[in-house]
Formats: C-alpha cells, sequence, structure tokens
C-alpha cells in the first residue's frame, strides 16, 4: 500500500493543514516571518496581461494515474491525526480519542485535480508586464519570495481505518472517540463501530497544493544572453523560455508536507 507522505512529496504536493473549498488556482502566496505561507492575491493583481490570455485551467479532472494511490493509503497516526485535524471543527481531544491507533489508512472518494497549463503560464508572465505600483510585492517577486498555486487535490470524502500495531482494528466505541464524533456531524461511524469512520461533505474540499516558485535571473552584464525564464521540474529536466522569472516547485524532499494557507 502506497504512503501517503510520500506519495503527495513524490509529486510535489503539500498537505493544506485547513482543507476548504476556496484555495483557487493562480492564487499568490507569500512566506511570513515563521515561514507560513499567506495568500496576498492572484496571479493578474501583479502581472499585467499584455497580449497573450490568462493561462487555461482544466477544473474538475480525474485525479492522474500517479496518484491513484490516494484511493487506499497509508500513514503514521502522528501524521494521519494532523490531517484529520483539519476537517474536526474543534480538534481538541483527537489524540486521546484515536491514541491506540498505530497507523491510519485514508481512501479519498471521488477525487478530482484541478490544475494550470503550464506552459502558457510561461508564455503569459514571458509576455505580461509586472505591476510596478505593487512596489512591495515587486521586490518580494525580485526576491524570489513569491509562489504561485498551479495544481489542487480536491475530494468531497473520505473513509479512514485506524489499526493498531498489530493491524488489528482500533476500537471506536468508547466515550472519548463519541464525544469527538459527535461534535463534527460530518463524520460518521460504521455500525460495528470498529475500525472505521468517514467524512461526508457538501462540497469538494482541497486537500492537497502544487505550488511553483518565481526566481527572478537579472540579465548579467558580461554576457551575450538574455534575462532566462525556466521551469524546473521535480526530474531536473528544464524547459527555456525568454524572460527573466524561474519556476521551482514549492515542496520537496526538505520541506514540511504541510502547507498552512
Amino acid at each position: 500500500m502506497n504512503n501517503l507522505s510520500n506519495l503527495l512529496k513524490g509529486y510535489g504536493f503539500g498537505f493544506v493543514k485547513t482543507p476548504r473549498a476556496n484555495i483557487e488556482l493562480l492564487r499568490l502566496l507569500a512566506k511570513d516571518a515563521d515561514g507560513n505561507l499567506n495568500p496576498i492575491g492572484f496571479l493578474s493583481d501583479l502581472f499585467i496581461q499584455y497580449s497573450l490570455p490568462y493561462p487555461d485551467e482544466e477544473l474538475d479532472m480525474p485525479i492522474p494515474n500517479e496518484l491513484g494511490g490516494l484511493k487506499s493509503t497509508e500513514t503514521s497516526a502522528s501524521m494521519g491525526l494532523k490531517i484529520l485535524g483539519g476537517y474536526f471543527k474543534n480538534p481538541i481531544g483527537l489524540d486521546t480519542a484515536f491514541g491506540k491507533a498505530d497507523k491510519i489508512v485514508f481512501s479519498f472518494l471521488d477525487a478530482k485535480t484541478d490544475s494550470v497549463n503550464l506552459i502558457q503560464l510561461d508564455e503569459f508572465i514571458n509576455d505580461a508586464q509586472v505591476n510596478s505600483r505593487a512596489r512591495t510585492f515587486k521586490e518580494r517577486l525580485e526576491n524570489d519570495e513569491i509562489f504561485i498555486i498551479t495544481d489542487t487535490l480536491k475530494s468531497p470524502s473520505f473513509s479512514v481505518e485506524l489499526l493498531d500495531s498489530n493491524n488489528a482494528k482500533v476500537d471506536l466505541n468508547t466515550p472519548e472517540v463519541e464525544k469527538i464524533i459527535e461534535g463534527n456531524t460530518n463524520f460518521q461511524r460504521t455500525k460495528d463501530r470498529v475500525g472505521h469512520f468517514s467524512y461526508v461533505g457538501n462540497e469538494d474540499l482541497v486537500f492537497g497544493v502544487r505550488a511553483v516558485r518565481l526566481i527572478y535571473e537579472k540579465k548579467k552584464w558580461y554576457s551575450k544572453k538574455e534575462a532566462g525564464f525556466r521551469i524546473e521540474e521535480e526530474s531536473g529536466y528544464v524547459v527555456r523560455g525568454t524572460e527573466n522569472y524561474s519556476v521551482h516547485p514549492l515542496t520537496n524532499k526538505k520541506t514540511d508536507l504541510f502547507i498552512d494557507i
């Protein structure tokens, strides 16, 4: 069975700390002093359209085959409780209620993805003008501190299986579990109240985000080569264009899986 952390990190996704519906594509993010990502606006706020249209977006698409493991993927109890904490309206007592779990298996149901056409994004930034009136964020852009959301993962519901160190299902018929489940109406236990419960929502909540960072590269005085724009994928493959920003994945093996936005 796929490990959830490895699956998401392997494809450059971070887990949204508090999953919600209104995490849109092409949203700009900037890190604060504590390293958290904060929304600052959209692509259109910082890059003024010139001759090319905004990049196309593919919405509500089936998840790609390489992420098919989201249909059944496991994680450690500590990691799983962090994920669940983002869905509970009141997560206080979560560790106590599910403290007997050694690992947690998630099955994201009807998962979908939204994504931006990266070639068109590259072309748009090459063609557009940077908004010089937004001086603070123009400086942050030139200091490599701006990120753009290019892909999201979302699902309206998921099921959870809690297993102990012997791979036996954890008993959920306890007062602690009763208290935390009853206080969160989107969660439902199975009739036998052993091992399984599910989250059933009314709308898709974005739980995963992939973003890229814009890297400013000035033209070097000693070189005939113009300033360049490249997109660096995790595989190391480099695509070059004709502008002065390069794009790097937000998450990698050295960064935290959770994104607080």
